[in-house]
Formats: C-alpha cells, structure tokens, sequence
C-alpha cells in the first residue's frame, strides 16, 4: 500500500487513494474499485475489472539506504490548512493566480495568523483585477508569493508548494526516489501479477508538488531520468495538489 494517512473521515480512502482515484476519474476512468481484493492484498485500485493500480507517494527519501525511508512530513498541517482556505475561492472570479508557499523548519504551531493575514492578501488580489503585479507575504519561515497566470478554468488559485529544507526540484532526487519505489511495488505486487491483465503505478508527488504540470517540463523530465519500469504497463506521476496534472514516464 502506498503511504499516506487518514486525512479525514469521508471514505476508506487514503489520501494518496484519492489523488489517484480522482486522476482516474479525471482521464475518463468511471469503474474504479478501490482494493478489490482487501486492503492488505495488490492492487490498490482496480480499473473496469481487468487493469491493476498500485500506488505510493513519491517522496524525498534518505541517501546511503537501500529501501524507501521518508523524511518527515512536517508540512501537512500547512498543506492541509492551504488547500481548505483556497478552496473558499472557487467561485467565479475573473482572474487566475499561482500561489507559491516556500517553507522551512519550524513552522507555527499554530497556523491561524498565518491563515488570516493569507486570506487577505488573497482577497486583495482578486479585488484588484486590472493588476499584474506579484503580491508577497512573509510569516516566520513562510513566504508566499502570489502571480497572475493565463485565464483558463477554475480553480482561482493554483498552489505550488516549496519545501526549502528538501530543496528545490532537482533531477537527481528524482532519479534517486524512483529508484526507490519502483523496485520497492514490483517486488511487493510479483506474486500478484497473473490475477491481472495490465498493471499500472501511480506515484503521487510529494517532492516539489506542481513542478512537472508543464507539459514542456515533463519533456525534459523524460529526456533527463533514466527509469527501469519494464514491470508496469504504465507509469504516471501525479501533482498531490493537483489530480488533473499526471504525465507518463
């Protein structure tokens, strides 16, 4: 099973489960069963019967390990706490923005400031529609800059997540996570394999969430990161602030 943890009580689904289901959904896929076998047993997801899903989160992991070790995801409350108050945006506004969050440790332990002083900043964007100009915010380790971007369909606000203690995107933690987790879901599905006609993986992003949405940036991905995948039919890395943004490897 991919990692990840209960983030709240509206179904069986992890949230790692969600991303993936809800990127299915979005690609037209509408038999998606979730464990079909049990939760304990591959695959995670399976798709109008025949097609198996494995998930994981695709993180930055340890160097100098032979398996998967995660750092610490200290950024979930934040995450959490972003995504619920740009969800209170989605009604129609006229103007489209990326709101990119770069962080480090500590954070508050408490957000409600943090919070506040955001929604404003917001709030003030959007009632200055006739401007271009970056909007910027400060809070302890928090800095927040808001951009205007091209017109296209909601939501308002696109969040680009930036984790300054794990650095910013690099090939090479890619290329080294991948490593990881690919081998890690083939050795855990191969006594599994004959129950199913194709097998998928998806891998949730969880390393510089948003950095590979561009089509153009997932072109130079491929072109860079060399990956073993022979054991899946398909590969897709999905944005976990984002399910309508996965590309294939």
């Amino acid at each position: 099973m991919g990692a990840g943890s209960e983030r709240d009580g509206t179904d069986s689904l992890n949230f790692e489960e969600r991303v993936a289901r809800d990127h299915l959904t979005f690609l037209g896929y509408e038999d998606v069963q979730p464990h079909p076998n049990d939760r304990n047993s591959p695959p995670d997801l399976l798709i109008n019967g025949t097609v198996a899903v494995e998930l994981r989160r695709l993180n930055q992991n340890e160097r100098g390990s032979d398996t998967p070790k995660g750092l610490d995801e200290t950024d979930i409350p934040l995450l959490d706490a972003l995504l619920a108050l740009l969800g209170t945006f989605d009604e129609e506004w006229p103007t489209r923005w990326h709101v990119t969050v770069a962080f480090r440790r500590p954070l508050p332990k408490r957000l409600r400031t943090f919070k506040k002083r955001l929604r404003a900043l917001l709030q003030r964007v959007l009632d200055q529609p006739d401007s271009t100009e970056p909007a910027v915010m400060d809070e302890g380790n928090i800095h927040v800059e808001v951009v205007r971007r091209p017109p296209s369909a909601r939501p308002t606000f696109t969040l680009r997540l930036q984790d300054l203690d794990r650095g910013a995107w690099v090939l090479d933690e890619y290329q080294h996570s991948l490593g990881l987790c690919i081998p890690e879901k083939s050795r855990v599905t191969a006594e599994h394999r004959a129950g199913y006609s194709e097998w998928w993986l998806i891998l949730v992003d969880d390393i510089v969430p948003g950095a590979l949405a561009s089509e153009e940036t997932a072109q130079d991905f491929r072109a860079r990161v060399s990956v073993e995948s022979r054991d899946w039919n398909r590969v897709i890395i999905v944005n976990k602030l984002d399910h309508r943004q996965g590309f294939d490897l």
